[in-house]
């Protein structure tokens, strides 16, 4: 019978296999730092098995949260070839010797003759190492009861948060910063002293791909510690910090020559970071185009005609995961995170696909997340204080941009929110960014703040300015006001009104 709630769970290291190779993962790695789902099925290729698995890629059981796993006693190469004719994300564990099915108590004696394999079992394992829910189903055929193992899994983020509050009293408070690209015609010291006079307390600053490097000379700070040193001092010297290195690109750009320097930009802001101490690079997931051979990226923005799903798989499996999986692995080795700005015209541009590919590249999936930009979102008809919450609660909330988007009621109402005129046609668009309180009031602010600070994000809140009806100035000041209101700064102590 499967091991019993409450058990500390066997730890066990078993292998993954992907388009690098054979991986190694080990479950006391995500002590302390993830909850768990482990779910054993019988075989792969397996009609109920396909269904569980593609239903779980599929995103029809959303397990918030937690870092999912399937094991079997098949081979990691079966595994692989399985996962890869079916599109499965789940990270597949072959245990091949048994040992951990064993452990688990989940053997199936024989499976329609074959001999021993697992039974179908799913066990939830919080972050410290005990198992919250175990769960054996009555046949093979049957499927684990996902809706109980979401509900744990809603507990278990509860209970976390019950405690946020002390963790946050701990850290620093949440600062105010700016993308530095909106000083693109000042020197750094210039750009800095003008941060400090305006009460900015955090630089956020271009490293190449589409924002430039105007204020870093990469190649030479990668090179010298003497310059990384005093870039670090004209910072630090000035009571600001440096949040994030900003190289948004589009490393998967059908154009060679484009990928390969947008690439290039994202390596060096990854080392350069790494070596400044700096924790998270910021840039765009990339677009691949349709087929080998495109000139220009393809969005695709609809199901139908069907040659819009052949793009997608295409984009996907054959550009998307393959890069990105190689491209967590080097972050892992850098200790650094990249943060994915959801942006529409990029095959990361909401939270969908932005889980799709944290989830599906593998076990470094964790290194990557998102740069939280609500601009990007309103417009595509998503609310924010909602998509905040997942990431949150997915661990996947790295950095967070300021800025605002007015949407035209008139012609929105006539022309939907698709729109492809110039920015600077300000009356004939369907919507525009604005700068912070332009486009939502200092109440909706109140509440992104707050939802930041439950969601256990006290990092930066970085502005970025594109507004196409203030100077650069005036529209940094008036974004500093509704923020300077909305930020919440102080440590809450405890509560003294009733018990926590």
């Amino acid at each position: 019978m499967a091991l019993a709630v409450g058990t500390a769970a066997p730890d066990f290291t078993l292998k993954t296999k992907n388009a690098e190779g054979l991986h190694e993962v080990t479950l006391s790695n995500h002590k302390g730092n993830d909850n768990v789902v482990l779910l054993w099925f019988p075989a792969a290729f397996t009609g109920v098995c396909t269904k569980e698995f593609c239903d779980l890629s599929g995103g029809m059981h959303n397990l918030p949260g937690a870092k999912v796993y399937g094991i079997s006693c098949d081979t990691a190469f079966a595994q692989e070839g399985w996962a890869k004719a079916e599109n499965i994300s789940v990270t597949l564990l072959s245990d091949y010797a048994h040992k951990v099915t064993e452990a688990y108590d989940v053997v199936l004696p024989d499976l329609a003759g074959l001999g021993p394999a697992s039974k179908r079992a799913a066990f939830v394992i919080d972050k410290e190492g005990i198992i919250r829910y175990s769960e054996e189903t009555p046949t093979p055929g049957d499927l684990p009861d996902f809706t109980a193992i979401v509900e744990v899994l809603k507990t278990l983020y509860t209970k976390a948060h019950i405690f946020a509050r002390k963790r946050i009293n701990s850290r620093a408070k949440m600062k105010i910063g700016l993308f530095i690209a909106l000083f693109g015609d000042k020197s750094l010291d210039d750009a800095l002293d003008t941060c400090v006079a305006e009460g900015i307390q955090s630089v956020e600053i271009g490293c190449g791909a589409y924002p430039g490097a105007a204020h870093l000379d990469v190649e030479k700070l990668l090179e010298s510690k003497a310059d990384r040193d005093e870039l670090l001092k004209k910072i630090e010297s000035r009571g600001l910090i440096l949040s994030a290195l900003s190289c948004h690109g589009n490393a998967l750009h059908p154009v060679k020559s484009i990928a390969d320097d947008h690439h290039k930009a994202f390596m060096n802001g990854v080392k350069l970071a790494s070596m400044l101490g700096v924790p998270v690079v910021n840039g765009f997931s990339g677009c691949p185009g349709d087929a080998p051979g495109s000139k220009n990226p393809n969005w695709v923005t609809c199901a139908w005609p069907d040659e819009f799903r052949d793009v997608l798989e295409y984009q996907w499996n054959d550009v998307v995961f393959p890069y990105w999986k190689e491209q967590a692995a080097f972050l892992k080795q850098h200790n650094v995170k990249f943060a994915i700005e959801m942006h529409p015209g990029f095959v990361c541009y909401s939270n969908d696909t932005l889980l799709k590919l944290r989830n599906g590249i593998g076990a470094d999936g964790e290194w990557i997340g998102a740069n939280f930009d609500p601009s990007h979102l309103w417009w595509q008809g998503i609310d924010p204080i909602a998509a905040v919450r997942q990431l949150a609660q997915e661990g996947a909330l790295f950095h967070v941009h300021a800025k605002d988007t007015k949407i035209n009621d008139y012609t929105s109402a006539l022309n939907g929110n698709l729109d492809a005129k110039s920015y600077g046609d300000i009356n004939g668009r369907s919507w525009v960014f604005r700068s912070v309180g332009y486009g939502h009031g200092v109440e909706w602010w109140k509440q992104f703040c707050s939802e930041l600070r439950m969601g256990g994000y006290d990092y930066v809140l970085s502005i970025e300015h594109e507004d196409g009806l203030m100077s650069p100035m005036e529209g940094l000041r008036k974004a500093l006001d509704v923020l300077k209101q909305s930020v919440i700064q102080e440590s809450a102590g405890e509560m003294f009104w009733a018990r926590d």
